[in-house]
């Protein structure tokens, strides 16, 4: 190779790889409009297979050398400085900036890097079989905690999206990743004999006091073809009980504003299906008229002072 076959190499690479960091920040700068909560912790869980990929391409670009350990560990510093810099543009954002992220880029960074490296038979040559059997397990293991959210949250969203219109039906775990109880205990219970929706199990909740959020769930985010939620409820002792049902929503001045619509609701011992129309949670609320394209959250609230308050709940879905 000459000397302007060269010049010509080393700046197609300089470029290509400014190139790439310019997109890896300006990834961190966006984030899709009208994202649910599941779509965000997808997006989220891409730190490690995302910045390992862009680790493996590095190598690519830093091109073979007879010093291959090294084209490997600068690869690897390339990539975990550019993912520094990710969270650095991050402030201020829409997305959050944490320190945390980085250990799992550089998890990413090394399954990747040792994925690659393992493939290449001049590698393995120069190891023992007992280190090649080592290193092939922490491979292995460092693949699998960087890659078994990002699938996960993917087969989450993926079932979601099949299940729509229907919300929750507490018949799966993976329902649990867009749920949250913060001040509150769900437990997932057997159905009891003779409760109206075939379904296996339900959910069991309990508040934590006044006001206290009972279940909190971030749904698929655009409901604006239906007009009603739906859900089917009982109370779990031998006496009726006043719950607070809502939808934080954006309003229809204020897209990116999320307001609280809601409705007091009275909910018996006896298995019952009740049908929420957006219009009475309208009629309920002194905010804008509510956005059903940005929805953001359905939440189950105690509505006064009793403590220990116990329902039954199972099938959340939407109605036309």
């Amino acid at each position: 190779m000459n000397i302007g076959d060269h010049r010509l190499n080393r700046f197609w690479t300089i470029s290509t790889l400014l190139l790439l960091t310019a997109a890896v920040l300006l990834a961190h700068r966006v984030l899709p409009d009208n994202a649910s909560e599941l779509l965000v912790q997808a997006i989220q869980s891409l730190h490690g297979p995302g910045f390992g990929t862009v680790a493996v391409l590095i190598l690519f670009l830093l091109g073979e050398s007879r010093q291959q350990r090294q084209t490997y560990l600068k690869a690897a510093v390339f990539a975990m400085a550019l993912a520094g810099l990710s969270e650095i543009t991050q402030i201020p954002g829409p997305r959050d900036a944490q320190f945390q992220d980085l250990f799992v880029d550089a998890l990413g960074i090394a399954g990747f890097l040792s994925a690659h490296a393992l493939m290449q038979t001049s590698f393995r040559r120069t190891m023992d079989r007992r280190r090649l059997i080592f290193a092939g397990l922490a491979c292995v293991v460092t693949l699998a905690v960087t890659l078994t959210p990002t699938i996960t949250l993917s087969l989450s969203l993926a079932q979601r999206t099949l299940m729509f219109p229907e919300i929750m039906a507490f018949e799966s775990l993976w329902e649990r990743r867009y749920s949250s109880i913060p001040n509150g205990n769900v437990v997932v219970v057997p159905a009891p004999v003779g409760w109206p929706v075939k379904n296996s199990r339900i959910g069991q909740l309990h508040s934590a006091g006044r006001w206290g959020i009972m279940l909190r769930i971030y749904p698929y985010p655009d409901w604006h073809e239906y007009s009603a939620v739906s859900f089917t409820a009982a109370s779990a002792v031998d006496e009726s009980v006043s719950i607070t049902f809502s939808v934080r929503a954006g309003s229809a001045s204020e897209t990116f504003a999320h307001h609280r619509y809601l409705t007091k609701l009275l909910v018996s011992p006896k298995p019952t299906r009740y049908v929420v129309p957006f219009v009475d949670l309208m009629s309920h609320s002194t905010g804008d008229p509510i956005n059903l394209a940005h929805v953001q959250a359905l939440v189950i609230s105690e509505s006064h002072a009793k403590n220990g308050v116990r329902i039954l709940v199972d099938d959340f879905r939407l109605e036309k």
